[in-house]
């Protein structure tokens, strides 16, 4: 028994059919076949029943080889159609060709069919084969772009020469591209030299290794810095050769930022509670101190060495004496009388200069004011934030005069006041900016850190920006620090318009 051949045979001479069943038997086929003449009865067929070939005349006195040809495509049935027939002309058959016929063989060789009949089933199969691959790679690829399109993450993937081959659209996204876009790309065409060739040594690193990392690094998006986790891993090829490199990651800003500031939370009240023993121990002896050694001096002659000895006292003592008050205002950052009112950020900028711009001019650093005029009250303690305010220029201060010890046209402190929003909260923020030494890398998470400073020796206690950083949390505001090594050092202080109660509320929903 043969191979079972499901055939539609388009003819009206039942000679002809006979002698194909007959051609087909005799090349190893088991013909099951319908036969028709009519594009209807086709029509009826092609719908009703599946077929392996189609086998037609050319020419019926109801129909034709190139009228079912045409019903055939219309279809969109993928059925090989091999026309049977007298010889006919060069032009008909280019003709069936072109509309998709696959082969013509005419009726005095009929030796031929059975060789075209394997021919086109065997094409059939392939191409039916590709498509299913086709269609199976065409859902891997939507199953794996729906995947890149819609994960946080950001994901690239570049050759052994760090350039960039493909990435997800949200890092094109990111970038302000076009996925295919970033293909030739480089590290440096994205993001500032300094940070481009940390991100070319690591992929360097990780390729000659061929060991997956896990990196916590910086990640500028639309000028703003973020803190990322990224997880970059060597691509190796069949032979084991390392071909590029595949890189992961995503913002773990807000995370860091919380843990960091639970940290600093728990070591401030265990820290505060020492400091306010300390400082209540020492503040009665230093008094008498300092006391005693007025005396000697009021007794003390002019000029003498004693009245210096005792004035060296008093200086020293007075010194201990702010810093005891420092501690207990950083042990005690609310024990405070004022009273919460509304203000206006830019009265209490304009009085903080009042105290500060003659030692400003004095010293040469030029101020610049950048003061949005409209801005909405905020609810604080006025003292507390003039406090943070003179605090911030006498850093900024600080930090100018060490760069530059004399006049010079960058030695400016710029301050600006805007309106943001934050998660939907409205804050008024006011920026001190400095073109002054910046901060060391190495320590920028140690400046809110009490007893952390980067002054010299008995140029400051490192109290003050804890004691800002207690006051800002205390209002529900921010402080956020903005720096370059020997460039700037921007220190905002934001500020909620609305009360702490309202801006809890808000941060926890």
């Amino acid at each position: 028994m043969g191979k079972q051949l499901r055939v539609l045979i388009v003819d009206d001479s039942l000679e002809d059919i006979e002698q194909i069943l007959c051609e087909l038997r005799h090349g190893g086929y088991d013909p099951i076949y319908e036969r028709v003449e009519t594009a209807s009865a086709m029509k009826i067929e092609l719908e009703k029943n599946l077929w392996d070939i189609i086998i037609s005349g050319h020419s019926m006195p109801f129909f034709s080889g190139i009228g079912a040809l045409t019903q055939l495509n219309h279809t969109g049935l993928d059925i090989p159609f091999i026309v049977v027939s007298e010889a006919i002309s060069g032009d008909v058959v280019v003709e069936y060709m072109k509309s998709g016929a696959y082969d013509y063989v005419r009726k005095d060789n009929l030796a031929q069919l059975v060789h075209a009949v394997e021919r086109a089933l065997q094409e059939t199969e392939e191409r039916s084969q590709r498509k299913q691959e086709e269609e199976l790679l065409r859902m891997t690829v939507n199953k794996y772009r729906m995947l890149l399109e819609n994960l946080p993450q950001r994901i690239f993937y570049k050759n052994k020469n760090s350039i960039y081959i493909s990435c997800s659209e949200n890092l094109a996204n990111d970038l302000h591209i076009k996925p295919e876009e970033i293909f030739g790309k480089t590290d440096f065409d994205f993001y500032p030299e300094e940070l481009a060739d940390k991100y070319r040594k690591d992929d360097r690193r990780i390729m000659e290794s061929g060991e997956t990392e896990d990196i916590e690094e910086r990640y500028i998006r639309d000028g703003q810095e973020f803190l990322i986790h990224t997880v970059k891993t060597p691509i190796k090829d069949e032979k084991g050769e390392t071909i590029g490199i595949l890189g992961i990651f995503w913002d773990i800003t807000e995370k860091v930022t919380l843990q960091r500031d639970a940290e600093r939370s728990r070591y401030l009240a265990s820290l505060g509670e020492l400091a306010a023993g300390v400082a209540h121990e020492i503040n009665n002896p230093i008094n008498g101190i300092i006391n005693c050694a007025q005396l000697l001096a009021n007794k003390t002659k002019e000029e003498s060495i004693e009245k210096d000895l005792a004035s060296r006292i008093i200086r020293e003592g007075d010194r201990i004496a702010n810093i005891v008050s420092s501690l207990l205002s950083f042990a005690q950052p609310n024990d405070r009388k004022e009273i919460k009112s509304k203000v206006h950020v830019n009265e209490l900028i304009s009085d903080t200069l009042i105290l500060t711009k003659a030692q400003l001019n004095k010293e040469g650093i030029k101020i610049r004011l950048n003061i949005l005029e409209e801005l909405p009250e905020v609810y604080v303690h006025p003292q507390q934030i003039r406090q943070v305010f003179l605090n911030a220029i006498s850093n900024a201060r600080y930090a100018l005069n060490q760069k530059y010890p004399e006049t010079h046209d960058d030695k400016i402190l710029e301050i600006i006041s805007e309106k943001t929003v934050i998660n939907d909260i409205p804050y008024v923020k006011v920026t001190f900016h400095d073109h002054g030494m910046g901060i060391p890398v190495d320590v920028r998470d140690k400046v809110l850190d009490p007893f952390f400073t980067t002054k010299s020796r008995h140029k400051g206690t490192g109290l003050g920006l804890s004691i800002s950083h207690g006051i800002i949390s205390s209002h529900g505001g921010k402080i956020c620090i903005d720096t370059a090594e020997g460039r700037f050092t921007k220190f905002s202080i934001l500020l909620p318009v609305e009360s702490i109660e309202k801006t809890l509320k808000k941060e926890t929903k």
